[in-house]
């Protein structure tokens, strides 16, 4: 029994230290992509409004031939 103990143990703690691995990583990828967001934000921002404007424009025009049968 505390083999099985000891066994759990050590497979939480690899766990926990793949956890704590994981966690930085998504941490550093996190900060490179707030980088790379506020070199590019004014561009960004323009592609959403595009983005923005092209959906409501396709709604409004199914919506228009929908209306019409």
């Amino acid at each position: 029994m505390a083999d099985t103990e000891q066994k759990l143990r050590r497979e939480v703690g690899a766990e926990r230290e793949r956890l704590v691995d994981a966690v930085q990583t998504l941490r550093e990828a996190g900060a490179e992509a707030r980088g790379k967001l506020r070199t590019r934000a004014p561009l960004a921002a323009v592609g959403a409004l595009g983005v923005g404007l092209g959906l409501r424009a396709a709604l409004r025009l199914i919506g228009r031939r929908g209306s019409r049968s």
